[in-house]
């Protein structure tokens, strides 16, 4: 595995931010971001075909809040996966897209909880909204607040989610499950 994104996986471990893992996904039905600068509607997200499919695989637009107008943005400077999100600088990212560097943290967060197994891009979305910053949050989380939180995010229209989605308590403790696997894992190297 190449030694710069070995560095960004664990930076969270260090620092406090957030990461991803992507596993099997739907086509998004409706997902919105709202920014200071603009709203802008997903026009399009690609089906994940391959669970757990790698990084260096999925396509920029596999991100909540990437469709068509930042993916097209993002894969003109040569960033056309989400590997190459971890990559890039939060700045870099933020001025690519016209948009604040917090929206783009938040894209990045999402990209990196991609590396856990069991984690769709809705998913992730769901625990970057609110406010999951780091693997050890994640692995400390009660499931019951957790699962409390990301459906009340999703009422009250914060996180939007294809039609049908649901969480459930049992996808909750997965994702929690994930994160100390994770977290095992590298510090035992």
């Amino acid at each position: 595995m190449d030694p710069l994104l070995i560095l960004l996986l664990l930076t969270p471990l260090i620092t406090g931010a957030v990461c991803s893992r992507g596993a099997a996904s739907g086509e998004v039905v409706s997902s919105a971001i709202a920014s200071k600068e603009e709203a802008l509607t997903e026009e399009y997200v690609p089906k994940v075909e391959e669970p757990a499919a790698s990084l260096e695989e999925l396509p920029i637009e596999t991100i909540e809040g990437i469709g068509s107008v930042y993916g097209r943005k993002l894969r003109k400077a040569g960033i056309t996966t989400v590997e190459d999100l971890l990559t890039a600088g939060t700045i870099q990212v933020a001025r690519i897209c016209g948009v604040s560097q917090e929206i783009a943290a938040k894209w990045q967060a999402m990209s990196r909880f991609c590396w856990l197994d069991g984690i769709s891009e809705e998913d992730s979305e769901a625990i970057v909204q609110i406010g999951i910053h780091s693997y050890q949050d994640l692995a400390i989380a009660e499931p019951d607040i957790l699962l409390t939180r990301v459906t009340q995010a999703v009422a009250d229209g914060t996180v939007e989610v294809p039609e049908g989605y649901e969480f459930t308590y049992e996808m909750v403790q997965t994702w929690i499950q994930a994160a100390k696997t994770f977290i095992s894992e590298w510090s035992n190297l």
